[in-house]
């Protein structure tokens, strides 16, 4: 676990908001699903904080909370009770630098219902936590806010493009040692890789025959693919050589790295396009944002002096490109390009119904290559 103590005792606050909001939907659901995420995740996060930092109290209790019940007796009172309980100089430091240290109790646990109070209301509207409490995957909506945040701090495209390239998906210890690029990523950007990866506890790993991706594994021999086109393909999974080391969550691999191979072949039919003298230069993820995020993946000086905007986009509901909102450049034309294994009806209707009639369209792979003049 990477950070401060109070980068973290922050993080342990908002998972568990999330989790008492996750807790207070099953319970009123009457849902028999017991286990919480999130929940686990902040105790966790507490239980770490308690060893790493030596917060005990004078019996030798943890400060933090380490079990549920203790993390929802902690939010039945004001935060700054906790806070005040910290050894100096964390108490200080926790006073000003925690944004709940001003709340009155968040949560009301009582007659085995979760009342969430104002207070608790406000903070479940904090950022992160607002993005993902309604949403299926909590846990996944806020680590994916927190990787983003990280990586448009600074340096977004070096961190973008070390996580979409290649094999970086899994990282040896031995890696570390003979491959300097690897290297340089998780000593430049340590928190951003405590992020992306996870030390590798599976003892036999595969990847797609189809893309190359890592195969999850969510039970014994029970394989399946970021992408579901491959699926079909699992029979011919190839197996890894692999020795202690960290591989890339899956939220990293479904939101980044998986779509990120779109734009390596985009990147690649460009970089022929060069060669072949009907693209002068182009850049990548530039846009509004420049250098801390992106509006489009590509940016393209034509040879003619025309410019082309590109955004790769593989996602199977195509209504995320059709009413997709973005800003674009006067004179220049707007492309999505999509793989080649989408049908032709899928690329005729976005095509017939985009938003940004006459400005934006929708091509595949092999479409942009006739465009460029490249095979």
């Amino acid at each position: 676990m990477n950070g401060s103590l109070i980068d973290n005792l922050k993080k342990m606050m908002d998972y568990g908001m999330l989790g008492v909001y996750r807790r207070k939907q099953l319970i009123d659901e009457h849902s028999d699903i017991k286990t919480v995420p999130a929940l686990i995740k902040a105790c966790s996060i507490g239980a770490w904080l308690n060893r790493m930092y030596r917060l005990f109290d004078k019996d030798g209790n943890g400060i933090l909370p380490q079990i549920e019940s203790e993390l929802f007796h902690m939010f039945e009172h004001p935060v700054a009770e906790m806070i005040d309980r910290l050894p100096e100089p964390y108490r200080t430091q926790a006073t000003s630098g925690v944004t709940y240290y001003g709340t009155d109790e968040l949560i009301d646990d009582g007659d085995n219902d979760i009342i969430i109070t104002e207070d608790g209301y406000r903070v479940l509207e904090i950022n992160a936590i607002a993005a993902a409490k309604d949403k299926a995957e909590q846990m996944n909506e806020y680590d994916e806010y927190n990787i983003y945040q990280n990586m448009n701090e600074n340096n977004y495209v070096d961190k973008r493009q070390f996580i979409i390239s290649g094999d970086n998906d899994y990282i040896s210890v031995q890696d570390l040692i003979v491959d300097a690029d690897k290297r340089r990523f998780k000593e430049n950007y340590p928190e951003l890789f405590q992020l992306v990866y996870k030390r590798n506890e599976r003892t036999d790993l595969y990847r797609c025959y189809h893309c190359g991706m890592i195969l999850k594994e969510r039970k014994v021999g029970d394989f399946s693919c970021v992408s579901k086109e491959c699926n079909r393909y699992l029979d011919k999974k190839i197996k890894m050589d692999t020795t202690a080391g960290w591989i890339m969550r899956d939220v990293v691999v479904q939101s980044i790295r998986y779509p990120g191979q779109l734009e390596l072949k985009i990147k690649d039919v460009l970089e022929k396009a060069i060669e072949k003298g009907t693209v002068k230069s182009y850049d990548i993820w530039p846009g509004k944002w420049e250098g801390t995020n992106d509006t489009w993946d590509f940016r393209v000086y034509m040879s003619d002096g025309s410019i082309l905007l590109l955004d790769a986009k593989n996602v199977t509901n195509l209504y995320w490109i059709i009413n997709d909102k973005r800003e674009y450049m006067d004179g220049a034309k707007f492309w999505y390009v999509v793989p080649d294994s989408k049908e032709k009806r899928y690329v005729d209707i976005i095509n017939e119904n985009i938003a940004y009639d006459g400005i934006a369209g929708c091509l595949k792979v092999r479409e942009l290559k006739k465009m460029l003049g490249v095979k």
